[in-house]
Order: C-alpha cells, then structure tokens, then sequence
C-alpha cells in the first residue's frame, strides 16, 4: 500500500459517482449501442426501463467497496457477523458498511445528486459544482485503495448494468 491517503468523503463521492456513471453506460450501450451520443431523453427511458433495480444493484455493489474502505479486513468479518440477521436489509448493511452516520450521510447525499442527473438525462461524470459533499473528520483511506474500489464498483456496476438491460 501506498503512504498517501484520501479523504473518505471523496471516496465516496467517486465511488457513488462511478456505480452511476457506468451502470447507466452498461445500460445505454447495450440497448442502444456503444460510439452513440446518448441524449437526455434516451437516458431519461432507460433509467424508466431499470427503475426499480437501480437501488438494489447499487447497495449490492456499494457494501463491499464501502466496507474495504471503513474497515481492517480482521475486523469487518466479525462486525458484519454480529451485526447482521436474516431480516437485515440490503440498506441496513450498507448503513453498517458505512461505519459512522456522518459517513452514510454523504453517501446519500451522493446518491440523491447522481441519481437527479439521471432523471434530467445527464449520466454522471463529474458534478456540474465541482464539488461533491463534505464529512469533517471523515478520515482517510489508502491512495491505492481507493483506486482499487473504485476501479471494481466502475467495472461491476458496467457489468449489471449490461445484464440488467438484456434481461
């Protein structure tokens, strides 16, 4: 591992924004074809087509990547056992995952953002503000492995989305 160290927040935030951003291009690409220029509407109907799906997928593949990033490897396992039940939503482990509310704040603070640019055709890339939304004292994680969760969301959220569109 690397000495630098990002803070949580924007870790987050690129996280979030990139489960958005390729999901919907594994959806777009698929129903419409790679090398398009998609346009709003055409992102508006696909999003209207996986509606229902978008949360389920994104807290299946935002759990494992928020916890790599809030905790040790020894120490997750052994929360997660003492945490979770057989009624524990899907939402409830992405709270735990989270490990502080101010941290789960952000997170959903992030959703609703990317979330909104895709109700108004825009797949997200980058936020039109610049910025994305702050934790003071949120901590920081590894350089490499925020890059490495990231990476992973990008390429599974693309994945789902390619097979939810062909379903």
């Amino acid at each position: 591992m690397s000495s630098k160290c990002l803070s949580k927040d924007l870790v987050i935030a690129s996280l979030v924004r990139a489960f958005f951003k390729y999901f919907t291009l594994g959806i777009m690409e698929s129903a419409i074809g790679k090398d398009k220029t998609y346009e709003p509407r055409d992102v508006k109907q696909q999003l209207l087509n996986h509606y229902e799906r978008i949360s389920e997928v994104f807290n299946s593949e935002i759990f494992y990547a928020l916890a790599r990033i809030n905790f040790r490897e020894d120490e997750w396992e052994q929360q997660l056992c003492s945490f979770a039940t057989p009624e524990t939503t899907a939402m409830a482990l992405v709270r735990f995952a989270c490990r502080t509310e101010d941290l789960y704040h952000c997170m959903v603070e992030e959703y609703k953002y990317n979330f909104g640019q895709l109700l108004t055709g825009i797949i997200p890339d980058t936020r039109t503000d610049g910025g994305y939304t702050r934790c003071n004292d949120c901590g920081t994680v590894d350089y490499d492995l925020a890059v490495d969760a990231i990476n992973r969301i990008a390429t599974n959220a693309y994945t789902e989305g390619k097979k939810l569109s062909k379903e």
